[in-house]
Formats: C-alpha cells, structure tokens, sequence
C-alpha cells in the first residue's frame, strides 16, 4: 500500500495560497530528476529550478476520492511536466487558477523520474 503525501492547511492561514513541495536528490548519487508528476486536488503545477521558472502543467481530471475527515468529494488532477535536462532539486507550485474552493487539503502522489546528471 503506498501512502498519499496530505497537507493540510494551518487553521491560523485559511486564505487561498499556492502549496509548494520540493524535491531534492542526493548530490553525491549521480543522478537527477528528469520528469515530475503529480496527483493532485490542485488543478495547476509550476516548476522551478532554485528561482529559475521552468514550465506550467494543467491538470486532467482523472477521478475523484471521498475525504472522510471533511466528508466531501475531492476531483483528483493527474499533471506532469519533464525537465529540459537533470536537475538535483526542483521546486513545485501547486495552485487553482481563478477558482474560489473552500477545501483545507491538497492529496497528492509525488512521482518523479531519474537520470544522469551531466
């Protein structure tokens, strides 16, 4: 069984902010990331090398799950987005664009590739 990454919004910061994760390799691996995807309630993914923009990702509708904690019906997005070349740490956005929900949780399922650092 493989366990959902759940974030949960803090009560003290109910407003609408995007959600960032970031991923890292081990720099004395020899490898990096080459492509990200993601399973996600957020509709939306940015990538970013350190502060460097690299690409947007819409996501497509590919079902939806029960959140038992908030008894409502959650719209999964499946996104992904591969990388111009290896990279050994990225940073991802995660947001909804002009849309107003209320729901405290992003669901999500990290899925990365790996390749050669050049």
């Amino acid at each position: 069984s493989c366990d959902l990454v759940i974030l949960r919004r803090s009560q003290k910061s109910p407003d609408e902010k995007p959600c960032f994760l970031s991923l890292s390799c081990d720099p004395s691996g020899g490898e990096g990331i080459v492509s990200v995807g993601i399973l996600s309630s957020a509709r939306n993914m940015e990538v970013y090398l350190g502060e460097e923009y690299c690409g947007t990702s819409r996501g497509r509708s590919v079902g939806n799950v029960l959140d038992t904690s908030e008894h409502e019906k959650i719209i999964l997005y499946k996104k992904c987005l591969k990388l111009q070349s290896a990279a050994q740490a990225c940073k991802i956005k995660l947001w909804q664009r002009h849309v107003m929900y209320s729901v405290n949780t992003v669901n999500a399922v990290v899925l990365f590739s790996f390749g050669k650092l050049s």
